[in-house]
């Protein structure tokens, strides 16, 4: 696209001598220029309302006696349009001087001077105001945008002794001051709103700025209305060379209160929450994978004698201090908890004097920026619990053992008054043993059924003996003694403390789901499991082996009377899991 031409510049003169006016017309025309005369400073002044296209005015300062001085019609007309005025004079005298640059920037030129002169000093003050242009639009723009944000931005000028005078403020002064920018420039300086305690500060930042400096901080100032409003002040102090021995500063002012009050809440957050973690009787904890430790709570400190800045500074201290057992089962459990899954583990650690102490380890993992894996945890110290469960172990197992004793002794109690049914007890209890765990009770529940197993029959030390031995079929009066041995026995161990229902199960071993059994004819869920599972051990047993009044029957037999009675006589799931034991798992009574 080729250049648009340049346009050509239109000159008002102001000469009142006509010849003058004549040459300079046309020497102005020589040059290019346009040029519009008036003969004194009312007919400038007409024009110029008229006229909008006039680049320049050449306006003589003497324009005839009597007549309206040419600074007086150059200043009517500086206050209705921005155009830059070029005196002329006949000569040159210190008032001349200060009464042109007291109106304009652009100077002026002796009428002699010549035509180099005069065509020299226009085409100066063209360029004059070309920049004096593209300085106002570039002020504007800043203005503009400025105005747009919501923080202040300013001027100031520091004068030689100590005085502050605001050259131009723009932003939402009233909004974050609640005064106006009027108000502040009235008051020379934005000072008077500080808080007397940051007041220094100010003075360090703002005021005492050298020459090329740069000053910023963070204080608070009163608004209008009582309220304290904090602010983040900054400037730049740079030398006005036209104002010798003043300096000029730059800066702006940004409300930051929204973010020190947030910072005040986060703090306290945190100052309650640290003391929260602190007032746990546990070591809070935080670990990094690429940093190591990164916080530990004082607890640290009292159960372990280590100090929370020494597990940081020393990443590998506390995983050194666990117990090798415990090692390797820590590390299985944290790599198969997926990060961001919750795991617990319980383990040994060693003190700084050299004790094991027990830990119950809550602790929970997570993914930072995909390549550091946070663990964040809880660690309790349970040592004392772990000696008391060690001390409670250790007397249950010797409690155990005498209630083993004891029970041994019943089973040869019985056995000695009742030869024939030698090992009867021991046998049922192996069997009501498999049995339970066929069908996937709990441990505990396994033992409780041994135990009772092994004593179902102690009921019968209140038979006589020549009963229980007699080889041929009992009359009903003898028969009804013999069932009465599961009250006995019931009786016999109501008040025994136990871990389990072993009267009960004596009590029901010979009741039946249809309600045909007895002492008391329960049915059903009246009858706890593990008495229903010791009622088919203790008839398979029973008809599987040899008895004083008739030869053994069998173990088919056996397994073929409860599996045909299998959901009316006997519970049926206890019936599954007795034939799968002897048809399946190939058990054997001993």
């Amino acid at each position: 696209m080729r250049d648009q031409p340049e346009k050509q510049k239109t000159i008002l003169l102001v000469e009142d001598e006509t010849v003058i006016a004549m040459i300079e017309e046309q020497t102005l025309k020589s040059h290019g220029f346009n040029v519009i005369i008036a003969s004194s400073g009312e007919k400038a002044i007409n024009i110029v309302k008229n006229t909008p296209d006039i680049d320049l005015i050449l306006m003589d300062i003497n324009l005839g006696k009597g007549k309206m001085d040419g600074t007086v019609a150059a200043e009517i007309i500086l206050k209705e349009r921005d155009i830059p005025v070029l005196f002329l004079s006949s000569y040159t005298q210190a008032e001349v001087v200060q009464k042109t640059e007291r109106i304009t920037s652009y100077g002026y030129v002796v009428k002699d001077s010549g035509e180099t002169v005069l065509i020299t000093s226009i085409k100066m003050a063209f360029k004059l105001s070309d920049a004096h242009q593209r300085l106002k639009e570039s002020e504007t723009r800043f203005r503009r945008i400025s105005t747009m944000t919501s923080d202040i931005t300013y001027s100031c000028r520091t004068e030689n002794d100590g005085r502050f005078s605001i050259a131009w403020m723009t932003g939402a002064a009233d909004s974050i001051t609640g005064y106006s920018s009027e108000e502040i420039k009235a008051q020379g300086c934005w000072r008077f709103m500080v808080i007397e305690e940051d007041i220094a500060l100010f003075e360090e930042n703002v005021i005492a700025l050298a020459p090329g400096s740069r000053g910023s901080c963070e204080l608070r100032i009163r608004h209008k209305n009582g309220d304290v409003v904090w602010i983040s002040s900054f400037a730049e102090c740079v030398s006005e060379t036209q104002l010798p021995g003043c300096l000029l500063l730059y800066g702006g002012l940004v409300d930051i209160t929204a973010r020190k009050q947030l910072e005040k809440a986060l703090l306290e957050s945190e100052t309650h929450y640290r003391s929260l973690v602190e007032g746990i009787p546990g070591i809070v904890y935080s670990f990094s994978s690429k940093r190591g430790g990164v916080y530990y709570s004082s607890h640290v400190t009292n159960l372990l004698g280590y100090s929370p800045e020494q597990l940081c500074a020393q990443p590998l201290l506390w995983h050194n201090s666990i117990h090798p057992d415990d090692l390797l089962r820590i590390e299985q459990v944290i790599r198969e908890t997926a990060a961001g899954n919750p795991f617990r583990v319980e383990y040994r650690i060693r003190d700084a004097h050299g004790n094991w102490h027990w830990f119950d380890d809550l602790s929970f993992g997570y993914q930072m920026d995909g390549t550091d894996t946070i663990i964040d945890g809880l660690a309790l110290d349970i040592t004392v619990r772990k000696q008391a469960e060690k001390k409670l172990q250790d007397t249950l197992e010797s409690l155990r053992k005498a209630f083993g004793t004891t029970i041994q002794v019943m089973v040869s109690a019985v056995e000695t008054r009742d030869p024939y049914t030698a090992g009867h007890q021991n046998r049922s209890a192996d069997l009501a043993r498999a049995i339970a765990a066929e069908m996937g009770l709990s441990q505990e529940r396994i033992e409780g059924i041994r135990m009772a197993g092994s004593i179902h029959d102690i009921g019968k030390l209140s038979v006589p003996a020549e009963i229980l031995a007699k080889p041929t079929k009992l009359p009903e009066l003898e028969l009804r003694l013999i069932k009465e041995h599961a009250q006995k026995g019931f009786e016999m161990l109501k008040d025994v403390e136990s871990p389990w229902p072993l009267a009960e199960m004596v009590y029901q071993h010979h009741e039946r789901m249809d309600g045909s059994g007895y002492p008391r004819h329960l049915k059903g869920e009246e009858i706890i499991m593990e008495a229903r599972i010791l009622a088919i051990a203790d008839v398979v047993e029973s008809m599987a082996s040899h008895r004083p009044y008739r030869p053994a029957l069998g173990l088919n037999a056996a397994l073929e009377e409860i599996e045909n009675n299998k959901g009316t006589i006997y519970d049926a799931d206890a019936v599954n899991a007795c034939l799968s034991l002897f048809r399946e798992k190939g058990y054997k009574l001993e």
